[in-house]
């Protein structure tokens, strides 16, 4: 049933509501509309609530679910969207949330099921929902049976991913990436190097009521300590003194350590993030080459540079996949981000372990990955001078797309060698999941 628009209020609930019907019907991304519709409430209380529902239910989608399907004579399949993810915002409220009393996570159900369904269906949230509260400790999938089937739902995370991340890792640190996965992901923030200190900039914050730390090994990074929606509201980011990114995804560009007059090629840029932080460590001296895919996020890249003061940042429209003559042997540094399952980022982007919009949500998917992953890393090796030193990373846990991928490039490529590897786990830093590996191609002989 289509929605009712006779009431221009809006409520926590039915933002989240709405975002979650979305992002499960069309694909769209939940973070993209959350920041629409976050501008409409004034409450900081109220947007903190929409937050919490969005990625409270994408989080624990499977779980919420198992637990419908066990008070719910119905089908979860023959439920509307509509009903099912008022029924999942409902539940969510009453098992993983304790300061919302029973009653109001109830009727606030039902109120929603009434706008968005109809007599009937409202009927049915409130026996589910009243059943729910009444026997809310849900006895999970027998780990002693079914271990995997235990993590995926509990942990909400399809059966394919807990079975490669079990037969990689152990299953230990299996569950510790799953649990680190549902839980509120850190902030962190890159200092631009070219305009403060993360001491300066640390000042700045607390002047704005957000409360900083520098990262104890990445000396221009700051994890953010409270003040989360405030960040981007400040002058301090909209006169470029700092960047938004993650601390696992800076290490690449600090492995990288481009020196002025470098020319330096960035494969796959988009949206700059990296690239901004290879011309900040190259102090805005020499060339950086950016290219995308897409011109749309082309935009992207231009409108970091501009705002951090990277006036050395040059972008292109390529298919990385594609090799260029014109690129042979022309770069002193290459850094290749390269597009993966992104099974490191979601404690961040949930939706895709179930859409997968930017990822891999088959072993089908990851093998076509693969393929364009060798395909990008063997054109970084053409552009490369001899003597150059070149990135390749990942924003994944999957030795197919990282390990494996550079043993697997070394042996066609006699004259690289490896001079750095890491494979950062979710849980270990507080960063996401990431693997960085610096290659050096030798000198002519």
């Amino acid at each position: 049933m289509s929605e009712n628009k006779g009431s221009s209020h809006k409520s926590a609930r039915e933002i989240a509501l709405k975002i979650l019907y979305r992002t499960e019907v069309d694909g769209s991304f939940p973070n993209l509309l959350l920041a629409r519709e976050l501008e409409t409430l004034q409450n900081p209380a109220d947007s903190a609530l929409a937050s919490n529902f969005v990625y409270g239910v994408l989080k624990n989608k499977l779980a919420l679910d198992y637990i419908i399907s066990k008070f719910s004579k119905i089908k979860l399949r023959k439920l509307s969207v509509w009903v099912l993810n008022i029924l999942r915002i409902g539940i969510f409220q009453l098992v993983y949330m304790d300061k919302i009393p029973v009653y109001a996570a109830c009727n606030e159900s039902v109120n929603l099921a009434n706008r968005y369904a109809n007599r009937g269906a409202a009927g049915f949230v409130n026996g589910v929902m009243r059943a729910v509260a009444r026997n809310p400790e849900v006895e999970f999938p027998d780990k002693s049976v079914d271990f995997c089937e235990y993590l995926s739902v509990f942990y909400s995370h399809p059966r394919w991913i807990v079975e490669k991340l079990l037969n990689q890792y152990g299953s230990t640190i299996c569950e510790e990436i799953l649990k680190t996965n549902n839980v509120p992901p850190n902030m962190f923030l890159r200092v631009n190097a070219l305009k403060t200190t993360a001491e300066e900039l640390g000042e700045i914050l607390r002047s704005n009521g957000i409360e900083t730390e520098i990262d104890g090994e990445i000396p221009y990074c700051l994890r953010v300590l409270s003040g989360f929606s405030a960040v981007v509201k400040t002058t301090a980011f909209t006169s470029g003194l700092f960047t938004i990114q993650d601390r696992s995804s800076i290490l690449a560009g600090q492995v990288l350590a481009p020196i002025a007059d470098d020319a330096v090629l960035d494969m796959c840029a988009a949206p700059g993030g990296k690239t901004t932080h290879l011309a900040e460590i190259m102090e805005n001296r020499g060339e950086i080459v950016a290219c995308d895919i897409y011109e749309h996020k082309l935009k992207l890249i231009v409108d970091a540079a501009n705002r951090l003061g990277c006036s050395i940042v040059k972008t292109e429209l390529a298919d990385g996949t594609v090799s260029r003559a014109d690129f042979y042997e022309k770069f002193d540094k290459i850094l290749l981000d390269a597009p993966c399952s992104g099974l490191g980022v979601l404690h961040k982007k949930p939706d895709i372990r179930y859409s997968a919009p930017r990822g891999a949500s088959s072993q089908e998917d990851i093998a076509e990955l693969v393929r364009c992953q060798a395909k990008l890393i063997d054109n970084a090796a053409r552009y490369l001078k001899h003597g150059g030193s070149m990135v390749y990373s990942t924003c994944t846990l999957l030795a197919e797309e990282n390990s494996k991928q550079i043993e697997r490039f070394l042996a066609r490529n006699s004259e690289f060698e490896a001079i750095y590897e890491n494979q950062i786990l979710t849980h270990e830093t507080g960063g996401s999941g990431f693997y960085i590996c610096k290659l050096w191609k030798r000198g002519n002989m």
